[in-house]
């Protein structure tokens, strides 16, 4: 059967097209659509009526795409900024008057877990002492698994964009020393508690950053058409 996802994120509204037969899955479009409404969230703490009508449009827009392309299923979800947002609420309902089916907001659990389902299922089996993340635009998921069963499993609220705003990493100053000592520190004050991650687990990653960091490991530009086929499974050392 073909269905549609469509993800309303910290960064951009997503799009994904995929037949779908037991636990195959292969995608046959995607499209996206960057807002970046994380940065309101992150400044005023709410959406406005604004952000949420543009929202609303992106997602109708999509799923016109979807059903023009024959899915006939359309799942639509939300996660941090949506969660987040004190008028998170108010765009729940008018996104889903706008799509006409209703849209979820996730928990940062239900988002890890969904994250941990959708590797497992591109890697094609249960993953063995892994480490699964999802590094989004404002919160990263991570998921620890042994002997193929979820023992731990978070949602940080760290993502690319909500570290970019608040560190004020903007051209050549984002990368000298002092921006990076204060984003490491950031980002080890976020994890701090987490759960510990001992030698000898594997890295499973999937989400933009992940997929622009494959990109350039492979030197290749992250342009936004660039086939998902050349990047997926990418091996990455820590290096």
């Amino acid at each position: 059967m073909r269905v549609a996802a469509i993800d309303v994120g910290s960064n951009s509204v997503k799009l994904a097209v995929a037949d779908v037969e037991g636990e195959y899955v292969h995608v046959v479009q995607t499209k996206r659509i960057t807002l970046q409404i994380g940065r309101h969230v992150e400044t005023n703490g709410c959406l406005g009526e604004d952000v949420i009508g543009n929202v609303a449009k992106a997602a109708g827009s999509l799923a016109t795409v979807a059903r023009m392309a024959g899915a006939r299923r359309i799942d639509i979800v939300g996660t941090s900024a949506a969660r987040e947002a004190t008028d998170g609420n108010r765009l729940q309902r008018v996104v889903s008057e706008a799509v006409g089916v209703p849209m979820r907001r996730l928990t940062g659990l239900q988002e890890a877990h969904l994250v941990s389902r959708s590797i497992e299922l591109a890697v094609g089996m249960p993953l063995r002492s892994s480490i699964m993340l999802d590094i989004g635009g404002g919160s990263t998921e991570l998921v620890q698994t042994d002997g193929g069963l979820v023992v731990n499993q978070a949602s940080v609220p760290l993502g690319a964009v909500r570290l970019t705003d608040r560190l004020g990493l903007r051209g050549e100053a984002a990368f000298d020393a002092q921006s990076l000592m204060h984003l490491q520190h950031a980002v080890a004050d976020g994890f701090s508690g987490v759960f510990n991650v001992e030698a000898g687990h594997s890295a499973f990653g999937c989400g933009g950053t992940v997929t622009a960091l494959a990109r350039l490991h492979l030197c290749e530009a992250p342009r936004k058409d660039s086939n998902a086929a050349t990047i997926d499974r990418s091996i990455l050392s820590i290096e």
